[in-house]
C-alpha cells in the first residue's frame, strides 16, 4: 500500500510541475500577445514585485534553495540511482535558477518575478520528490 501511494504522490508532483511550466509558457506568450497581461505585469512590476522581493529577500531565497541541495547531497547514499539522478538534476536546476536570480532583473526580463517564483516552487517540487524515494 505505501508503494502505491508513494507513486502516486510521485505522479501528482509530476503533473504540478508539468501545470506550473505550461503556466509560466501561457505567461510568458501573452505578455506580448495581450495588452491585458501587459498591464497587469507592468502594474505587479511596478508596485508589488518590489516590495516583496527586494535585493536581501532575492538573495535569502538563494540561500534557501542552496540549504535544500545541500539537504539532498547529505542523503544522496541512501538514494537508489534514480533519486541520485534527481539530486544530480536538481544541483543542476539550482545553478541555473540562483544564476537567473542573481544576474537577470525586470529590465531584461518582463515576467522576471513570475520565472523566480516557477523556479523556487519548482525547486521545492523536486526537493519533495527526492524525499519520496526514501528507502
Amino acid at each position: 500500500m505505501k508503494g502505491i501511494k508513494k507513486k502516486y504522490s510521485y505522479i501528482i508532483l509530476y503533473v504540478i510541475e508539468i501545470i506550473l511550466s505550461i503556466i509560466l509558457y501561457f505567461w510568458y506568450y501573452f505578455s506580448d500577445a495581450k495588452m491585458g497581461m501587459v498591464r497587469h505585469i507592468t502594474f505587479w512590476n511596478t508596485r508589488k514585485f518590489p516590495k516583496i522581493f527586494s535585493e536581501k529577500i532575492l538573495y535569502i531565497i538563494v540561500g534557501i534553495i542552496i540549504l535544500l541541495v545541500i539537504l539532498q547531497f547529505l542523503k544522496i547514499k541512501k538514494l537508489p540511482i534514480l533519486g541520485q539522478a534527481e539530486v544530480s538534476l536538481n544541483l543542476f536546476l539550482t545553478l541555473v535558477a540562483s544564476t537567473f536570480i542573481l544576474k537577470s532583473n525586470v529590465e531584461k526580463e518582463f515576467i522576471y518575478y513570475y520565472i523566480v517564483i516557477y523556479l523556487v516552487l519548482l525547486l521545492i517540487l523536486q526537493f519533495i520528490k527526492v524525499h519520496c524515494y526514501r528507502k
